[in-house]
């Protein structure tokens, strides 16, 4: 009796493994490319005015405030949180 409670206990427990599984993976699939997809337009939003679209800062508004150019190994060689905090400038 004990036995067959906890077979059915561990069949449960898989299914709901295997269905919680088969709704995850498809969710977690499409995180990354939303995520770059968001990025890109934030940047546009928030950055290319003055920073151009290849980061150089080659815009006149770049040019007359003095933004770094995105692209140099000064800001390249800095880790995502400072570059975050740097954001606040724009927006």
């Amino acid at each position: 009796m004990i036995g067959r409670g906890l077979r059915e206990m561990r069949m449960k427990y898989c299914f709901s493994l295997i269905v919680g599984l088969l709704v995850w993976v498809p969710l977690s699939a499409s995180g990354p490319a939303e995520a770059a997809d968001d990025g890109a337009a934030t940047f546009n939003s928030s950055c290319a005015g003055c920073h151009a679209q290849n980061g150089a800062g080659d815009t006149a508004i770049g040019k007359s405030t003095g933004v770094p150019d995105l692209r140099s190994s000064q800001v390249q060689s800095q880790p995502d949180s400072r570059l975050a905090d740097r954001r606040g400038w724009a927006g």
